[in-house]
């Protein structure tokens, strides 16, 4: 679900979704990484 915020709100979500991994790093950081990769491809695919 968290990639599907990237999908549809791009770099306007940006802030939220970095808040989101922020949280997010504390359960699993290298899945947090993986989250991080996957939404600045999905911002290049865009530009």
């Amino acid at each position: 679900m968290l990639l599907d915020l990237a999908y549809w709100f791009g770099k306007e979500i940006e802030k939220a979704y970095y808040d989101l991994l922020k949280y997010y790093k504390k359960m699993d950081l290298d899945v947090a990484k993986d989250y991080e990769r996957f939404y600045l491809e999905i911002l290049n695919e865009e530009e």
